[in-house]
């Protein structure tokens, strides 16, 4: 029969797919985040230090001098995660001066003591933490394995600490703060900590302060907590963010003064984010020929977004000093800096970074219970396959269950652009929950005559969002990532990166495009998947900036294309797909390398620290991370899974065997996931997670493909009609309900 129908051409959704994956692919490597700014330059830099302070308590300021002041400066959110999820005062202060994420030691409780000692300076002594204390912090900065060097911009430049908060007392003092502002000895000058004899966070006597740390090229004010600035216990909430906003009021009004901003910079951010539940952190830079716009960096390529080791490299950048080495984090630049910018032009940037720490926290709320109600589905999606296969239940709301987890992380990533943050986290649970509901009962009704078209569609619409604009929705959607964990900020998180995989071998699989179909051109099933796994290495590899991902897509795809299309599977053929993923990210490196420094993704930089010899400690950290998930209580039931699966395969029972005869491309599809499933657990270090979540996934998919191909029909779970199928697909006879399971 001619692919052209009678009387008209008939629609080869093949065909129509590979338009879709080539529009898809064209739309991601021309969204690729890649934002480039403008560097900043200053004589000097005076860093403000605002503890707990968030975006949506400077929206609600009641400080007119701190509202100024974000109304002319450059914005951002700053991510306040250091090495192991430590936000406490030390790790904060550490990670800033080593530039490179850290953490404290857990007897440290945040305190950090110092001594005063003599100094060079005339008439004048230094402090000094406490040796074992100091050794302790930096023995843990080497066990991170991030390669940070607390006290790197001490030891790079002058720094002077003015903490108003804290006094000096009989040669003792007790600030974790000095951790930002001390060399790699530990060691902070006490001429240039300037700080009042009393302790009382007075104007006066901050102005005394800036005075006498007038020629210090950087200058770092520390700010009253909440409990310091009201004298009392600590608050919480708006009466918190009020008290302690009214009495920064003329502290930051009297550093706004003293710095002329037409030849130096004035660097606000939060010092630690102590809120419940934990939120994004404030970065707001005044400086030279910058009056406006957004601040990125090439740790997150991603506008308005930075992190915590981004601090001290931009630091040493405006003043025209390049960052030591071991410094990992990457000097901020300003995107549309305008010194001019208009009323509404600020109103709208600040909406925007408001908008930005409202969504992270309600992500971050919802995303447990969005998993959960999902888990909670794939044990009913279990339950209703076994009720149907053996105690005859209907099997139509089992099969709308299938699709409806199918329809999940379609709709969060769908959702992904809307204003969601106002509905709070149960709304968006809901909105999730309920879309997915009506996406998966569509898809159910496509399937009354073919009962393969509704999965076919779900999953390559799940793809192909994902390919064409999972880059720049990862951080709004729930199955992206969190900007307040500050794993990463652009291109495919591991989540990203195991729905587009998944979702491609299912197409392959469901969609029968290793087989010939007379409704459609030769050659196009085999093209159709040719295009759209080559189409998912290129944009997870090359615009998701994902290792783990080429050296886990590729082999994957590779034996899927052997699998789907019936060619024997040699060992020189996964060889070879081993050899091919590290070519790719090779050339992925190379490429990303060739950008400049500033828009180079981690890939890149990754690249440059191995090609440098300090790379080392980034590989093997990222190894103890994944090798740390095979040894969690869960992981037992997920080495089980896998083996009971290979098992399955290798020795499939009769009735497995029934139902690959009315669905012969279940064994491939179990052969490609189960190695995309060890490839996904041994390259990324999110290890073992990724099989589980794999597990998850193949769940609704392998209840779905038993009901639809494998002879049940409602209210009928006849052996015999299973049987007589299964005699007729191989030859055998036998009853399949006496094989063994």
């Amino acid at each position: 029969m001619s692919w052209r129908a009678p009387g008209r051409r008939a629609l080869c959704w093949k065909v129509v797919l590979i338009g879709a994956v080539i529009a898809a692919t064209a739309v991601a490597l021309l969204t690729a985040p890649h934002p480039a700014g403008d560097d900043v330059a200053a004589g000097r830099v005076v860093v403000l230090l605002a503890p707990d302070l968030a975006w949506d308590c400077v929206d609600r300021a009641a400080s007119p001098a701190l509202t100024e002041l974000v109304d002319h400066a450059a914005l951002g959110s700053l991510s306040m995660q250091t090495a192991g999820g430590d936000t406490s005062p030390v790790a904060v202060a550490a990670t800033i001066s080593a530039g490179a994420r850290t953490s404290d030691t857990p007897e440290g409780a945040g305190t950090l003591p110092l001594t005063a000692v003599p100094s060079n300076t005339v008439g004048a002594e230094d402090y000094r933490v406490e040796p074992n204390r100091w050794a302790a912090l930096t023995r843990r900065a080497g066990d991170a394995g991030y390669g940070a060097r607390p006290g790197a911009l001490g030891s790079s430049t002058e720094v002077a600490l003015i903490d108003a908060a804290v006094p000096g007392s009989d040669g003792h003092r007790d600030d974790p703060t000095a951790a930002m502002a001390v060399d790699l000895d530990g060691v902070l000058s006490k001429r240039s900590v300037g700080v009042p004899g009393d302790g009382t966070a007075t104007a006066s006597g901050l102005a005394g302060a800036l005075d006498a740390t007038a020629d210090i090229p950087v200058v770092m004010v520390a700010l009253p907590a909440a409990s310091d600035a009201t004298g009392g216990a600590r608050a919480s909430g708006a009466d918190r963010c009020d008290a302690q906003t009214r009495a920064w009021d003329p502290l930051i009004a009297r550093v706004r003064s003293h710095v002329d901003t037409h030849r130096q910079a004035l660097l606000l951010i939060s010092s630690t984010t102590h809120t419940d539940p934990e939120r994004l952190g404030v970065v707001a830079l005044a400086a030279p020929d910058v009056g406006g716009g957004v601040l990125s960096t090439a740790s997150t390529n991603a506008e308005r977004f930075v992190t915590l080791p981004d601090v001290a490299p931009t630091i040493l950048r405006a003043l025209g000093e390049d960052p030591p080495a071991e410094m990992t984090g990457q000097p901020m630049t300003v995107i549309g800096a305008d010194a001019g910018a208009d009323a509404a032009t600020v109103a709208a940037t600040r909406r925007a970074v408001v908008d930005d720490g409202e969504r992270a926290v309600v992500r971050d709320a919802a995303f447990p219970d969005v998993v959960a109600a999902w888990a909670v589905l794939a044990v009913a999606i279990l339950l209703g396959c076994f009720a149907v296969t053996r105690l005859r239940f209907r099997r139509t709301p089992v099969e709308m269950l299938c699709l409806w987890s199918m329809s999940v992380p379609l709709v969060s990533f769908v959702v992904a652009p809307l204003e969601w943050q106002r509905w709070g986290s149960w709304g968006l649970w809901t909105v999730v929950v309920l879309g997915a509901m009506v996406v998966g009962g569509v898809a159910w009704w496509t399937t009354r005559r073919r009962p393969w078209v509704g999965v076919v569609t779900v999953m390559t619409a799940t793809w192909l969002v994902l390919a064409a604009v999972g880059n720049v929705v990862q951080m709004s959607a729930i199955f992206g990532y969190s900007p307040i964990d500050g794993g990463r900020f652009a291109g495919f998180g591991n989540q990203a990166f195991l729905l587009l995989g998944w979702s491609a071998l299912v197409i392959c699989a469901v969609g029968r495009l290793g087989e010939p179909d007379r409704s459609c051109p030769a050659g196009s099933g085999p093209a159709a998947m040719a295009g759209l796994l080559v189409a998912g290495v290129i944009v997870d590899g090359f615009v998701g900036a994902d290792v783990g991902g080429l050296l886990a897509l590729i082999p994957t795809s590779v034996v899927a294309w052997y699998v789907f299309t019936g060619r024997p599977l040699r060992w020189r053929v996964i060889l070879g797909a081993v050899v091919a993923a590290a070519a790719a990210v090779v050339a992925a490196a190379l490429i990303d390398l060739s950008r400049p420094a500033e828009e180079r993704t981690h890939l890149g930089r990754l690249a440059d620290r191995l090609l440098n010899g300090s790379g080392r400690d980034v590989l093997e950290r990222k190894v103890a991370t994944m090798a740390s998930t095979f040894v969690q209580l869960w992981a037992p039931v997920m080495v089980i899974a896998v083996g009971f699966f290979i098992w399955r395969l290798v020795r499939p029972s009769t009735r497995s065997l029934a139902i690959e005869a009315a669905d012969p491309s279940l064994r491939p599809l179990g052969i490609a996931a189960l190695t995309f499933a060890v490839l996904s657990a041994l390259t990324n270090d999110s290890g073992l997670r990724m099989t589980a979540a794999l597990v998850g996934l193949g769940v609704a998919h392998a209840c779905w493909s038993t009901l639809a191909e494998g002879g049940y029909r409602d209210g009928d779970a006849s052996e015999d009609d299973r049987a007589a199928q299964f005699t007729a697909a191989t030859g055998s006879v036998g009853s399949v309900g006496s094989a063994g399971s």
